[in-house]
């Protein structure tokens, strides 16, 4: 069966010079799956659109996708992060948003748990989606700047849009060693074979887990996993990793762990 989608909430960027791109030395390599395969990192579902609205956040959903994928395998850490505090601090409205500015707004504001502003079944229409309903605004800027103080995270573009289509290809599977990428897609028209193939421009801000015969994705729209057939315009990889913390902190922990020993020790005389 088919869905074709007018927009989904992907814009199309423009590249500027500023903007990081793979090659050329700003953000590390360093290689997480040297199989280039990131199809077998399980991880929750979760769906950008409900039956009464859809939230043209295809952009925050599937970098979200991106970074807890990246996480479980960087660090081991299982996260869940929400997808309205991406869109609001994004300033994401229909119809969508340009993924550089959505993963700048992770750099410049971080993420928090889903639990702290969480897409709820009583969130009725994009009003409500793109507001702090059920949840606090201080508490969840205060939250983003405790994971700002914990982890770096930079992101590039894959390719230049212009490049021939075999240099693009062999560009998403080095950086596949890396991370999870997230693509622009035209979504979603599906051939008689099950292959999603491309009907038109872009109109969906996807994330991908493989290159294989087909690319290998994990989206924000039922069904979650696709294979899809179509060349690739626009696609971003990421890099993270955790600061260390200074060094009055760590002492502050030290001395504080001593202070409870000392307690202990005096507990039993």
């Amino acid at each position: 069966m088919n869905e074709e989608l007018k927009n989904s909430g992907f814009i199309e960027p423009v590249i500027t010079p500023e903007q990081y791109v793979l090659g050329g030395g700003n953000v590390p390599l360093a290689p997480l799956k040297l199989d280039s395969d990131w199809s077998d990192v399980r991880h929750r579902k979760e769906l950008q659109n409900k039956p009464i609205f859809d939230t043209y956040n295809c952009t925050g959903f599937n970098a979200l996708n991106q970074v807890e994928h990246y996480m479980l395998v960087a660090f081991g850490e299982l996260h869940n992060y929400s997808d309205r505090w991406l869109w609001i601090i994004a300033g994401t409205k229909p119809p969508g948003n340009d993924p550089q500015t959505v993963y700048e707004a992770i750099r410049e504001y971080g993420l928090i748990p889903e639990e702290m502003l969480p897409f709820t079944d009583d969130i009725q229409n994009i009003d409500e989606y793109y507001s702090f309903k059920n949840g606090n605004k201080e508490a969840c800027y205060a939250e983003g700047e405790k994971w700002l103080d914990k982890y770096n995270f930079k992101h590039e573009w894959v390719f230049d849009k212009i490049q021939p289509r075999d240099e693009k290809i062999n560009n998403m599977k080095i950086a596949l060693k890396y991370s999870p990428l997230a693509i622009a897609v035209y979504a979603w028209y599906m051939n008689e074979n099950g292959i999603y193939t491309r009907f038109g421009i872009d109109t969906h801000w996807t994330s991908q887990t493989a290159y294989k015969d087909y690319m290998k994705i994990f989206d924000s729209y039922d069904p979650v996993e696709k294979d899809v057939d179509q060349e690739i315009y626009y696609c971003k990889r990421i890099h993270m990793d955790k600061k260390i913390e200074p060094i009055a902190v760590v002492e502050k922990k030290i001395s504080w762990w001593q202070r409870f020993i000392n307690w202990l020790k005096y507990k039993r005389t």
